[in-house]
């Protein structure tokens, strides 16, 4: 794979000495993180989805924003592989999630609407992914975005995103039993269970969404 000599990339030395000390389940490591790179630059194109898009979600996500430089320069292999292998399950875990909205019939562009609607597609942020998402933004540290400014600028505070609801047990539990009776409610009946259990629709449509998913699965 040419993936460990992408990531060193300055002293002819330095990439030799790198390349004799990286090990056979190393190799393998980098392997699996390119292929997972390729796959996912391809899905993200075919479901019809930005760079930018794919940072905004995770925004919303993981409470803090991530950038499209980021994203991008995870597809071209060209973050270190330390921040390529704390961003893979982040990025792993949204295309599944999209994956799944999207075999149960959403368009990208519901996605993108559902995510700017108040606390849409909702759980709370973590502070993992807080984490995460400050350390790999500070790999991208000076790189310009496309409006010019500067990324992961000493000094400056990333954006917070807004909390995503948390669904507690009563809901949940109140989720499943309607679920139980009709697991593809319509339009109408999902506004009228949301306004019982003081949820947004979005909520209820991607939690019932994401519970056949699951049931398929199993």
């Amino acid at each position: 794979s040419t993936f460990g000599q992408r990531l060193v990339t300055t002293d002819d030395e330095t990439v030799k000495g790198a390349t004799q000390s990286i090990t056979r389940e190393d190799r393998i490591d980098l392997e699996e993180l390119e292929n997972f790179a390729q796959t996912f630059k391809k899905q993200r194109i075919k479901f019809g989805f930005t760079q930018g898009d794919v940072g905004m979600a995770l925004g919303r996500r993981y409470g803090t924003d991530f950038s499209q430089t980021t994203i991008s320069r995870f597809e071209a292999l060209n973050l270190s592989f330390k921040n390529m292998c704390k961003l893979r399950p982040l990025l792993k875990e949204w295309l599944a999630d999209a994956e799944a909205a999207i075999a149960n019939g959403a368009s990208a562009s519901d996605l993108l609407e559902a995510q700017r609607n108040d606390s849409s597609m909702a759980q709370s942020g973590t502070p993992t992914g807080i984490q995460v998402a400050a350390m790999v933004n500070s790999a991208t540290e000076g790189s310009p975005s496309p409006n010019g400014s500067c990324i992961g600028t000493p000094g400056i505070p990333l954006r917070k995103r807004r909390k995503r609801t948390n669904l507690d047990a009563a809901q949940r539990a109140a989720l499943d039993g309607y679920f139980q009776l009709n697991p593809r409610p319509d339009h109408d009946r999902m506004a009228q269970i949301a306004g019982t259990l003081d949820l947004d629709r979005d909520v209820v449509r991607v939690w019932f969404c994401n519970r056949r998913q699951k049931l398929r699965k199993e």
